[in-house]
């Protein structure tokens, strides 16, 4: 760890975000925050269609009660895009995870399809009907959580302006070669997910390490 001494000196580069395209900024932010995970959100339209996207402003919240988010961005011209209306319209998503050999496919999701194409078809994902919601589940993705939407904060409706939507699970699918029923966790070495970074680079996880959490007297 550096000391505070006035022989150690460090270079920084002063960023003011508004000072910056708003394309160079969320790509800065995107290549700061990482690696991301990435969840593969499965949404139904109105009118019956499935729906699939990557998402890796994506995050666990909370136990109690159960909950993720996904935070849709709108596209250049402050549009919202399929994930983000029928998220809001159907009040459910499930988010499934990604792993090493779901890239590719997962990676084809993220196209401009139109509105009535399905993305499970173009990236050759199988649906599955989910449970408890409507949208359908990715049989690909080793855990598939169902979720209703309990909470969305639009934080901008301008362009790339994004939406907090949140959901409470209620119900998680795990294969039963990732889970060990007995401690109820997730078998981590044979959980190969994938993270995002920056641009278009991706991170396998290979190396791990534990840190107990420190007691204090």
């Amino acid at each position: 760890m550096l000391e505070s001494d006035e022989n150690v000196k460090m270079n920084y580069t002063g960023i003011k975000p508004e000072e910056l395209p708003l394309s160079k900024m969320y790509g800065l932010l995107a290549g700061i925050v990482s690696p991301r995970p990435i969840g593969l959100i499965a949404t139904i339209s109105t009118k019956g269609v499935d729906n699939l996207a990557p998402f890796s402003f994506y995050q666990a919240l909370c136990a109690q009660p159960p909950a993720v988010m996904f935070c849709p961005v709108r596209n250049r011209h402050g549009e919202i895009k399929d994930s983000h209306r029928n998220a809001l319209e159907t009040g459910e998503f499930v988010a499934n995870a990604v792993t090493e050999d779901m890239a590719e496919a997962m990676n084809q999701t993220s196209a401009e399809y139109p509105e009535d194409v399905s993305e499970f078809i173009e990236a050759g994902f199988t649906p599955i009907k989910s449970e408890l919601i409507k949208s359908s589940r990715v049989s690909e993705s080793p855990v598939q959580m169902e979720c209703k939407v309990i909470e969305s904060v639009e934080l901008s409706d301008g362009p790339l302006g994004g939406t907090v939507i949140i959901g409470k699970i209620v119900k998680i699918h795990i294969d039963e070669r990732i889970y060990d029923e007995l401690k109820q966790s997730i078998i981590s070495d044979n959980y190969h997910l994938i993270a995002r970074l920056g641009g278009a680079e991706y991170a396998t996880i290979r190396d791990k390490f534990e840190l107990q959490r420190p007691k204090l007297l």
